[in-house]
């Protein structure tokens, strides 16, 4: 999403300059409305959203082709191969603009209910759900912040603090996610052997610390298979988490766990 926002404030600026009433700028901004919330959720759909991905570059391919075909709409009735036919499509009512087109309000309210549902609570005990995804909460709060800026659209300087304030929600998010993965172990939802050594250099004099160990349990893995397994250690992490007394659980490795 963010490689979308700075292509599509770069190339509304660029279009710009050829002049506010051009059609250029209104192309480039119905564009940017569209393609904006499509490609949020085709990332939000398919699970694969680096741009390369066992030598698939199918979203590198797919934002360079964006690119294209926006230049090309764009140049319509300036040259003779762009010609004349997309100055009626774009006249259509349904993408007619400013404000924002009907589809790209129909695609970005799909972004963002599918942003919401990715960081909604999964049925199952409290202690086993995971908790939502910063970069889904960002992505969710991001589009809310563009929605808003397509809105100002004709105030270039509104536009521009709405898409950087989308930005900056994007990074922090980045930021918050990548802290999670580090100290937040994905299987049990505990806090990570990271996030317990990190703890420990801050300890006072007095701490105590409980090592617990799942005996047995490569056999039992061998037996029932991993899936099986990886519940089984869900489970202990449940107990575990629920712990009182100030206690906090942590994953130390494999089938270890750690109470500090």
């Amino acid at each position: 999403m963010l490689a979308s926002l700075l292509a599509a404030y770069a190339g509304y600026t660029l279009a710009g300059e050829l002049g506010p009433e051009s059609f250029a700028v209104r192309a480039v901004f119905t564009a940017f409305a569209v393609l904006v919330p499509f490609n949020v959720l085709l990332s939000l759909v398919f699970p694969e959203r680096g741009v390369r991905q066992h030598r698939n570059y199918r979203w590198l391919l797919l934002g360079l082709a964006e690119i294209l075909i926006v230049i090309w709409i764009a140049n319509a009735g300036r040259s003779s191969l762009s010609g004349t036919a997309w100055v009626d499509v774009l006249g259509h009512w349904s993408l007619r603009s400013p404000p924002m087109p009907l589809v790209a309000r129909i695609l970005l309210a799909a972004a963002f209910v599918a942003a919401l549902a990715r960081t909604w609570p999964r049925r199952g005990p409290k202690e086993l759900r995971k908790e939502p995804r910063p970069l889904d909460i960002g992505i969710a709060a991001a589009l809310v912040a563009f929605f808003i800026g397509c809105q100002f659209v004709e105030t270039p300087r509104a536009l521009g603090a709405f898409m950087s304030a989308a930005g900056v929600i994007l990074l922090a998010a980045v930021l918050q996610e990548s802290h999670r993965l580090a100290f937040r172990d994905e299987l049990t939802n505990l806090p990570s052997r990271r996030a317990l050594e990190e703890r420990l250099t801050g300890l006072g004099p007095t701490y105590a610390i409980g090592m617990i160990d799942v005996d047995h349990f490569k056999q039992f893995n061998d037996a029932h298979g991993h899936h099986i397994g990886d519940q089984v250690l869900k489970l202990v992490a449940a107990r575990l988490a629920a712990i009182e007394g100030g206690g906090t659980s942590y994953r130390y490795g494999g089938e270890e766990f750690c109470v500090l």
